[in-house]
């Protein structure tokens, strides 16, 4: 019996001190790690401190926490953006983000060559457009939620241009292109959630990060489908436009033999107007012509831009602001119809492309994006199509629903509903 006790007692004392050992070890290991973090952190914060330029800080002042304004970055961009423009009116100011420098591409020169000039893209995209029609003709008003099934148009006419034929037709490139915006937002959205020093570590393991990559050349075709659901959004809030809309259309039609051209398209100022006016209140990024500074640089007013500082215009701001348009607040469908028939040169201004200091939305300069003549071309397509064919309204009246805004970024709900009517059954 104590032989039998003392073994127990041994393997039990064996056991305890080698539980005891391992259990310190952790901790050692884990304190180390915790000290290595730490100390990047710390050593990050005064890198960054010193390569940060010394700017004037959107909400520097109202809000003292820099947490606490990346918080509004991220759940309110807009008058964030608004607060720091107009108080730093003229002026480079900083705003606190959580976010790294991302693109998501662009059209090579060989594809915006190949439709602009090898192809008609008004006559085939408006083919593509009827053939893959996703609304069905209802004889009553009927409820659909239409994001996806314009995001699934859109793609499929993005497909026939960029992949062809059999990629307009396949199913699985479909799922992928309609996945790729929730993708997105649950990975960003995860990553954020990690402190910035850790990012580095576990950005590939972060949850929604294979899918988005493997969507991602999809990302620079998605802002057509923004863009016309929030056209039919304000067609169904603001239809006093839709008489005026509907004649412009069947007059520039009739007077080109029925045959959608791109001289025909560029006829409709009115359309034009109302896409540009949506554009400036619900455009898909609040903030354009992002870039990355590669090297050091210095402004002519002598601020010093360090090398990784992103830089980025207000757009969301700018297209607010007062002094460059008239009740900005207001949604006015004709507002840029009235401007072009100001004077003769300005008939060839004020257009959905436009490119210029108040015209921000597809970026600025030579560098502005090459993608905007196949995008305004198709948006007016499927917008003439939804014009044409339906009476449109909102399940309820009142006020626009508000987008979903997340780190400057604007999308419509995809559960928003609109009811559809067929004009002609």
């Amino acid at each position: 019996m104590p032989f039998t006790i003392t073994v127990f007692g041994f393997l039990e004392n064996s056991f305890h001190g080698s539980y005891v050992w391992w259990t310190w070890a952790v901790v050692f290991v884990l304190s180390l790690v915790l000290g290595f973090v730490h100390f990047v952190h710390f050593f990050n914060s005064i890198a960054d401190s010193r390569r940060s330029p010394k700017l004037p800080i959107a909400l520097g002042d109202e809000i003292p926490s820099k947490k606490e304004r990346i918080q509004r970055y991220s759940t309110d961009t807009r008058n964030l953006l608004i607060n720091g423009y107009t108080k730093f009116k003229d002026q480079v100011f900083g705003i606190d983000t959580t976010e790294e420098y991302t693109k998501l591409g662009n059209l090579t020169e060989e594809q915006i060559y190949v439709v602009n000039k090898e192809l008609n893209p008004s006559l085939l995209i408006h083919q593509l457009v009827q053939d893959f029609w996703p609304v069905d003709d209802f004889e009553s008003f009927t409820p659909v939620k239409a994001y996806p099934k314009i995001n699934r148009l859109v793609s499929r006419v993005c497909a026939r241009f960029f992949q062809g034929t059999d990629a307009a037709h396949d199913e699985r490139w479909l799922d992928v292109a309609a996945d790729y915006i929730h993708s997105a937002i649950v990975w960003t959205g995860n990553l954020k959630k990690w402190p910035r020093y850790l990012r580095p570590l576990v950005w590939r393991f972060v949850s929604g990060r294979h899918n988005m990559m493997n969507q991602f050349e999809i990302g620079k075709y998605i802002a057509m489908s923004t863009t016309v659901m929030q056209c039919l959004i304000d067609v169904s809030v603001y239809n006093q436009y839709v008489p005026e809309l509907r004649e412009e259309i069947s007059r520039v039609l009739e007077a080109s033999g029925g045959v959608v051209t791109k001289q025909s398209l560029q006829q409709m100022f009115k359309l034009d107007s109302f896409i540009k006016e949506t554009q400036r209140l619900n455009a898909p990024d609040l903030m354009s012509f992002q870039r990355k500074v590669q090297a050091p640089l210095t402004l002519s007013n002598g601020v010093l831009i360090p090398k990784g500082a992103r830089l980025m215009l207000p757009t969301g701001a700018i297209n607010m602001d007062a002094q460059i348009f008239e009740g900005p607040e207001h949604f006015d469908g004709l507002r840029f119809y009235k401007k072009r028939l100001e004077s003769e040169e300005s008939r060839n201004k004020y257009q959905l492309v436009t490119v210029g200091k108040t015209d921000l939305a597809w970026g600025y300069g030579r560098h502005a994006c090459p993608g905007r003549f196949i995008a305004d071309v198709t948006i007016k397509l499927i917008m003439i199509e939804f014009l044409m064919k339906y009476d449109m309204k909102r399940p309820e009246s009142g006020a626009r629903p508000k987008n979903i805004e997340f780190e400057g970024v604007l999308t419509p709900d995809p559960d928003w509903e609109l009811l559809f009517k067929c004009r002609s059954c």
